[in-house]
């Protein structure tokens, strides 16, 4: 009798266990999956409509106008240096002289025998005339008449070749000043007083440079060339051989600006099959001489007159196998995938020449969190690059 109850009791007890856990269970909190992230924030802006020149962009160097090495026409000891080293030079001034002791005496010597072929020529003519003057009366036969002009013409051209010896001798002489054949810079001598130099010396006495005015040499691809010609053919502007000047700007150096102003003067006649660009030349002032040879320099020249483009700043363009792209939100704040087409770099802003529209709404900032398709919260900006509210973003 005892065991039933403690079994009536045990049941009990357990059916009262159980329902309590029921009870707890039913009113503790329900078990939920995990909540979708929120729209990631991107910043975006719409192009900016600004007026702008298209420029065509080249590299070169620059090179004098004319150089000139300093080679002696006649041998001797240098016994005069007239010029300081790296120093501009005028045109005409003194910079080397041989010594002329030697060849002053050979001009001295040229003067002495010219003046005795004058002499010799003067008395055949004198001859001459009496000669005639008798053959008129009938004193002497026709035959001497012939022999004394024959004589009168040789004094006559021996006193010729008396001038040329003079002549030569001279020019020897002047030849021992070396002088500079134009404006220019000039470089290190390569001799010095007391050197023996001569027409055949190894190396000039030193080179000259004219870098007042200085050109820049630049080439220019194919397909430049054709973009030009067929703007020009478009605004039904003719092709000429010697178009009008245009001007070229040119900067020193990677990082330099466009502070030097030029003028293109030069084409050459045919492309180079082998690289496909044309060789081109442009010509500047130099006044203040900071242009010198043998720099590497940038070039640029308007492409026609300004136009109206669309730029975004050129931190918004992205490159893939296809190009460049830029993302822009939709009016849904979607993110939708543009392949554009780009064109020049003006101020920190990328011309875009198709692609989008100025009414788009480009991302700027936050380009790793975007994908076509994808949900964001956009927020507006100005579209210059140097905006504080988009570093503002992008530091979030």
């Amino acid at each position: 009798m005892q065991t039933s109850d403690r079994k009536v009791q045990l049941t009990g007890c357990l059916s009262l266990l159980g329902g309590t856990l029921l009870f707890l269970n039913a009113c503790g909190p329900t078990e939920q999956g995990p909540s979708a992230p929120p729209p990631p924030p991107v910043t975006v802006a719409t192009p900016e409509v600004r007026q702008v020149t298209e420029w065509l962009d080249f590299t070169g160097t620059t090179a004098g106008v004319q150089t000139a090495n300093m080679i002696p026409r006649v041998s001797g000891h240098i016994v005069k240096i007239a010029f300081e080293e790296g120093s501009v030079v005028d045109e005409g001034q003194l910079l080397y002289e041989i010594d002329p002791r030697t060849y002053q005496a050979e001009v001295d010597q040229a003067v002495a025998t010219l003046a005795a072929r004058v002499a010799e020529m003067d008395l055949a003519k004198v001859v001459l005339q009496r000669v005639e003057d008798a053959h008129e009366k009938g004193g002497t036969s026709e035959i001497e008449v012939l022999e004394h002009q024959a004589k009168r013409d040789q004094a006559v051209a021996t006193v010729a070749m008396a001038q040329a010896s003079l002549d030569a001798a001279q020019l020897d002489l002047d030849f021992t000043k070396i002088s500079a054949p134009f404006k220019g810079r000039i470089a290190l001598t390569n001799a010095d007083v007391g050197n023996l130099v001569g027409p055949m010396s190894p190396e000039p006495l030193a080179t000259i440079i004219q870098i007042q005015p200085i050109h820049a040499y630049f080439t220019m691809s194919e397909q430049d060339l054709v973009k030009i010609m067929g703007k020009a053919r478009s605004t039904g502007q003719p092709i000429k051989d010697n178009p009008d000047p245009t001007e070229v700007h040119l900067a020193i150096g990677a990082g330099g600006e466009y502070v030097h102003e030029g003028i293109f003067d030069f084409a050459s006649n045919t492309i180079d099959p082998n690289t496909g660009t044309i060789l081109l030349r442009s010509s500047y002032p130099n006044e203040n001489l900071a242009l010198l040879p043998g720099l590497f320099v940038r070039l640029r020249t308007a492409l026609g007159d300004e136009t109206s483009a669309l730029l975004v700043p050129d931190q918004a363009l992205g490159a893939d196998q296809r190009g460049r792209f830029l993302y822009t939100i939709t009016e849904e704040n979607l993110v939708e995938y543009r392949h554009v087409a780009i064109g020049q770099l003006v101020d920190g802003m990328r011309v875009i020449l198709e692609g989008i529209t100025e009414q788009d709404r480009v991302v700027v900032e936050g380009m790793m969190r975007c994908r076509p398709g994808l949900s964001v919260n956009p927020s507006m900006i100005s579209s210059t690059p140097d905006s504080e509210e988009a570093h503002s973003e992008a530091d979030s």
